[in-house]
């Protein structure tokens, strides 16, 4: 089982991979780090789906 180290680390990695090769912000999704703690599973299945999402520290 992934830990919340594990996730986090991958989410950077989505972070600094989308910001790379994506040149239209609308595309993102964006989520503060107190949503994505309160939806962490369901964003989990929609990262394994290809969906891009930033989390942000505030919003």
């Amino acid at each position: 089982m992934a830990t919340v180290g594990d996730l986090a680390a991958a989410i950077k990695g989505l972070f600094i991979d989308a910001i790379a090769t994506c040149s239209d912000a609308r595309f993102l999704k964006t989520i503060s780090i107190r949503d994505a703690k309160k939806r962490l599973t369901e964003l989990a299945r929609e990262v394994e789906a290809w969906q891009t999402i930033v989390v942000i520290r505030d919003g």
